[in-house]
């Protein structure tokens, strides 16, 4: 009889807490790692010779939304691709449960969920996913949101009053009860948790406080804003308040998550998604991004946490965000937040004919102008220079192909402010005549874009893939090619975290590979989660292993066919189980929903 289940024999290991490698041995029986070390003589019902191969513990994205979608793809397939085993869901106040409005579910959840709604209570949801099977392991967060919709319902645009802020309060002990690890919640216009006050937030995060949980922003004005003009009228990505917030708004907003955990009794944050806390929009060097970064560290994360508060935060893995490739007409007509009359009940194939005709450029100018319109992650009033952004993907014609729209646009020669608030729309307008097809991708976000290497190299740093969907392998371009316009397919969902490896540790040389390792291992399941038996290969902790080839390690941007597995992941593991071997998926779902304080902690 064989001593374990699975030896992996002659490996160099990166454990995810040493800033060196050594190597060894590493046994696995019962899910867990048992002995690592020389383990010369040692039998195993599998056998792995991991020369020329690096171990590492299964990577841990801290911030994504595949809670969303799992339980459609048990397997997981494009997160085994990367190296995931471990993801952080229920973030941005989007959580799916609790769930007892019936009416606000059907209207903000269940598109989302994309799935017959089985659970009211957070407990119940968890034992749903439970039942369906989990390729990873799945650890959440429960959401303002859905907090705010439970006991508000479609009323919730205003401030709750002190008996609904304590019946909010009682579903959050509910829920921490059941096996949550904090609250997420947004404060962007349009959503639940928009309207919600300082004093009903600080209510809700000493619950979480008390229960040792993580509080997790997606802070307020965190999107380009632009003021809508009309109190009230709030949409998704649209500002409504105070003017002057429209310019020190991301400031405040992120100055704010620090205030509240301070107010409900140092409760523990982790800030979602950092973006610099001033915001440049001009043409500017990498430099003065650099400079804005280290200022947003100083006064957003070091500053509190010199008070004593437990602070951490994530950025994003790759610049071009959740970029993917889209329809550009669709793209732009589903922007409009507040519709003119030319433009009612008008479909993206009717804005397409009404582009090719004389005039419409100059009608696109006024809309965009009017601040009514969001272009992917910008507001065009806000930044004139969003074009530079945007790379088109697929047209008939050929010279469009992957250059970005201000490539067009300045290759006409016209000088710089023509080219920027005219020439731009005729471009547009002559991109989308020659192909009503013709798509494009959001290929640089400036809310990151040149300040990631400053975020990531601080020490209370984590990196997360905002990832939204879970495609499966097998099908994958037939999957997206009739679902170009929906939200996040885009090539991280395959690859986010091997070219994060890649360019940390080679094209960037921000840091070691196993210093790269320990922001997506140890540190998210430790400082963030305060889990010891996750991130880490040491014995005891649960067997949730990548094997990389450090040599072949690659990534392929291509917004046209995403679905493309990385380079250098030869084998994963999921509690022990194979879900990845000599770089084939085996279709295995050995994860967990794991509850904060349950039996597989």
């Amino acid at each position: 009889m064989s001593q374990y289940q699975l030896l992996i024999k002659n490996v160099k290991i990166i454990d995810g807490i040493s800033d060196i490698a050594s190597r060894g041995d590493i046994a696995v029986s019962n899910q867990k790692i048992v002995k690592v070390g020389n383990l010369e003589g040692a039998t195993a019902d599998k056998v792995i010779d991991g020369r020329g191969l690096t171990a590492c513990p299964g990577f841990f994205d801290i911030h994504t939304h595949t809670d969303r979608t799992i339980m459609n793809t048990p397997t997981a397939d494009n997160l085994i691709l990367q190296g995931i085993t471990c993801a952080l869901g229920g973030h941005c106040g989007s959580s799916s449960a609790p769930a007892y409005n019936e009416e606000y579910f059907n209207a903000k959840d269940s598109m989302q969920v994309q799935r017959e709604r089985t659970w009211t209570t957070f407990d119940e949801y968890l034992k749903e996913m439970e039942k369906v099977g989990v390729g990873i392991n799945m650890f959440h967060l429960v959401g303002t949101n859905a907090l705010r919709g439970s006991v508000l319902g479609m009323g919730y645009n205003r401030p709750a009053t002190e008996e609904e802020t304590k019946k909010m309060c009682e579903l959050m002990e509910d829920a921490m009860k059941a096996g949550a690890y904090g609250v997420s919640y947004s404060g962007d216009a349009g959503v639940a948790s928009h309207w919600i006050t300082f004093n009903e937030l600080t209510e809700i995060l000493k619950v979480c406080q008390k229960y040792d949980g993580v509080y997790s922003p997606h802070t307020r004005h965190h999107q380009y804003q632009y003021f809508s003009g009309e109190k009230g009228k709030s949409i998704y990505g649209l500002y409504d308040g105070p003017k002057g917030e429209m310019f020190v708004g991301r400031y405040h907003g992120l100055l704010e998550a620090s205030e509240v955990c301070f107010a409900a009794n140092k409760c523990r944050l982790h800030i979602s998604h950092i973006t610099p806390s001033t915001i440049i929009y001009h043409p500017h060097s990498a430099a003065l991004d650099r400079a804005l970064a280290e200022s947003t560290l100083e006064d957003i994360i070091d500053a509190p946490a010199a008070k004593g508060l437990d602070i951490t935060f994530d950025v994003l893995c790759v610049d071009y965000s959740i970029g993917a490739e889209k329809n550009i007409a669709g793209e732009l007509l589903s922007g409009v937040l507040i519709r003119p009359d030319w433009m009612k009940d008008m479909t993206a194939g009717e804005l397409a004919a009404e582009m090719a005709k004389p005039g419409c450029a100059e009608k696109l100018r006024d809309l965009f102008e009017a601040g009514h319109i969001k272009v992917g992650m910008l507001h065009p009033v806000q930044d004139p220079y969003w074009f530079e952004c945007f790379r088109v993907i697929r047209s008939k014609c050929k010279e469009h192909e992957g250059k970005t729209i201000a490539e067009i646009a300045f290759a006409k020669g016209k000088p710089t402010v023509e080219t920027v608030y005219e020439t731009l729309y005729e471009v547009l307008c002559e991109i989308v005549a020659a192909d009503p097809e013709a798509t494009w991708a959001f290929i640089k976000d400036k809310r990151e874009f040149n300040c990631m290497n400053t975020f990531m190299k601080h020490p209370l740093a984590t990196v997360g893939t905002d990832m939204g969907r879970i495609v499966p392998l097998v099908g994958a371009a037939e999957n997206m090619a009739g679902n170009q316009t929906r939200y996040g397919c885009g090539p991280y969902l395959f690859q986010g975290f091997i070219e994060y490896l890649v360019k940390a540790t080679r094209r960037d040389s921000v840091m070691t590979l196993p210093q790269a390792v320990k922001r997506i291992t140890s540190f998210p399941a430790q400082k963030v989660l305060h889990l010891e038996n996750y991130g880490v290969i040491r014995e005891n902790a649960w067997a949730n292993l990548v094997l990389l080839d450090e040599e072949k390690l690659s990534y392929n941007i291509d917004f046209t066919n995403p679905a493309i597995a990385p380079g250098g992941v030869e084998y994963v593991f999921v509690n022990g189980t194979a879900a990845l071997e000599k770089g084939k998926l085996t279709g295995a779902v050995a994860g967990r929903v794991v509850r904060k304080g349950g039996q597989y902690e």
